[in-house]
C-alpha cells in the first residue's frame, strides 16, 4: 500500500521487572525513569537484546523484512542528558540521522528502533530516551505524514498524566 513502516518500541515494564529481578532500586519523576549508570546497563540489555530481537524476529516469522537497531547505532539517535542531577542517563533526542533510516528502507527493511540514544563522550553509557519521545523525534526528523501509537496506556498523557483528547 505504498506504506514505510518504522518501529520505535518501549519495554518499561519488562525494565521495572527485570530490575525488581536483580535487587536494583529504580524511580520515577515525572513518568520517566531515573537512569543511573546501573539501571542504564540494564534498560539496554532488555530494550536492545530482549524486546527489539523479539520485534523483529515476529515481523519476520509473519513474512516481513525487519532489522533491529539502537538509537546507538551509526549514531542514528544522538542525545544529551535531560537533567543529570534528576535523570541521570534519561536524555534528550538532538539529532535523528535520517539517513540511517532511509537505507534501511531503501534496502526493503522495516527498521526496529531500541530507544537508546549515544553520546559524543567515548565510554558514555548512551541515554535512556522515552519511548514516545523517541517516535515522536523520528517522525518529526522524516517528516512522516502518519503517526500510529500503540500503547498500554489509555492515550497520550499529558504531563499530569491526563488523557490528551484532541
Amino acid at each position: 500500500v505504498g506504506m514505510k513502516p518504522i518501529v520505535v518500541h518501549g519495554g518499561g515494564k519488562s525494565i521495572t521487572n527485570l530490575l525488581s529481578d536483580l535487587g536494583v532500586k529504580s524511580q520515577f519523576v515525572d513518568g520517566q525513569r531515573v537512569t543511573t549508570k546501573e539501571v542504564m546497563r540494564i534498560v539496554e540489555m532488555v530494550l536492545s537484546g530482549e524486546i527489539n530481537k523479539e520485534i523483529v524476529s515476529l515481523l519476520n516469522n509473519h513474512g516481513g523484512k525487519a532489522i533491529g537497531i539502537s538509537g546507538k547505532d551509526a549514531n542514528l539517535l544522538e542525545a544529551r542528558a535531560k537533567d543529570f542531577e534528576n535523570f541521570g542517563y534519561t536524555g534528550v533526542i538532538e539529532n535523528v540521522n535520517t539517513q540511517v533510516i532511509d537505507n534501511i528502507i531503501k534496502d526493503g527493511f522495516v527498521p526496529v528502533i531500541a530507544p537508546i540514544a549515544s553520546s559524543p563522550t567515548i565510554g558514555h553509557p548512551g541515554f535512556n530516551i522515552n519511548a514516545d519521545l523517541a517516535a515522536s523525534q523520528v517522525a518529526i526528523a522524516l517528516q512522516a505524514r502518519k503517526v500510529l501509537f500503540l500503547t498500554d496506556t489509555a492515550g497520550v498523557l499529558d504531563k499530569d498524566m491526563n488523557l490528551i483528547t484532541n
